[in-house]
């Protein structure tokens, strides 16, 4: 959870229960894009939340692009779709036939204001 909403909220954000994915930053791929992005931008990626799925969305826009059959939408909408095992900053990414996309997540309660794991 955003520690500035956090703030915002004033406590009333306790015990909220939300879905998260768990990157690990000290490995690839995610620790590449951290170390590439601060070489770059002279600073750390602002908030994870929104630079490592949209890393992973490049990524997969990329993969379908580079394998499409052709360059119209239909062809490039049956390449998303077979997106599987994309190992992307937030887990392997894999595309569902709806053309939604599925990563592995985990489920946090705010607990002291710091999200703690569920199990």
């Amino acid at each position: 959870m955003s520690p500035g909403l956090n703030e915002l909220a004033r406590g009333y954000t306790e015990g909220a229960i939300f879905t998260f994915w768990l990157s690990a930053k000290e490995k690839d791929p995610a620790k590449t894009v951290i170390n590439d992005f601060k070489t770059k931008e002279g600073r750390m990626p602002f908030v994870d939340l929104f630079a490592f799925p949209t890393y992973d969305a490049v990524q997969s826009v990329a993969f379908a692009i580079a394998n499409s059959d052709g360059d119209d939408i239909d062809s490039f909408e049956k390449s998303l779709k077979n997106v599987h095992g994309l190992n992307g900053t937030t887990g392997i990414v894999n595309f569902a036939d709806d053309g939604t996309a599925r990563i592995p997540f985990r489920l946090f309660k705010l607990v002291n204001g710091n999200p703690m794991e569920m199990q």
